[in-house]
C-alpha cells in the first residue's frame, strides 16, 4: 500500500485517517480493487483496512468499472 501512496503522491497517514481528496479518493478505489482481486479479499475486509464502509467500497468498485469502460 505504501509502493502505491508514494507513486500517487499521497501520504500513507492521509489514507489511514480516511481522507477523501480526490487523488486519495482514487488511490483508495486502487487499493481496494488490487486487494480484492490479487488477494482474494471481502468487500467488508477491505472497508475494515481502509476504516470506511462496505457499501463505499462497493461505489468504489462500481465507478472504477464505468471509467474503464
Amino acid at each position: 500500500m505504501k509502493g502505491e501512496c508514494g507513486r500517487k503522491r499521497t501520504y500513507f497517514e492521509g489514507l489511514c485517517k480516511g481522507n477523501r481528496r480526490g487523488e486519495i479518493r482514487r488511490a483508495y478505489s486502487e487499493i481496494a480493487e488490487r486487494l480484492i482481486k490479487e488477494l482474494g479479499m471481502s468487500l467488508t475486509g477491505v472497508a475494515r483496512l481502509l476504516d470506511v464502509s462496505t457499501s463505499t467500497i462497493s461505489k468504489m468498485l462500481q465507478r472504477r468499472a464505468e471509467e474503464k469502460g
